[in-house]
């Protein structure tokens, strides 16, 4: 992700449909280990030793791509009519 530029992966199930997304943020628990002086060693046991499942956010939100951007900004604010 980090040599390609790659912000979000989908994660697909079995049969192929989106159950989840990970993030560059969600990787980043990795940097904060070495910021906080565990060094690269601790960053690359944690990324080798962790599952996709135990980073991904799910459930994921879509929207259809029709929809108007005003909408997708407000999908899930409490108190929009999206």
């Amino acid at each position: 992700m980090k040599q390609e530029r790659i912000r979000h992966l989908p994660v697909l199930d079995s049969d192929g449909k989106v159950c989840g997304i990970v993030s560059q943020r969600d990787l980043f628990r990795g940097i904060l280990l070495r910021a906080l002086g565990y060094g690269t060693h601790l960053e690359n046991k944690m990324l080798e030793s962790h599952t996709v499942k135990e980073a991904m956010v799910e459930p994921v939100q879509s929207i259809a791509p029709e929809a108007f951007l005003e909408e997708a900004a407000l999908e899930g604010v409490p108190g929009s009519a999206a």
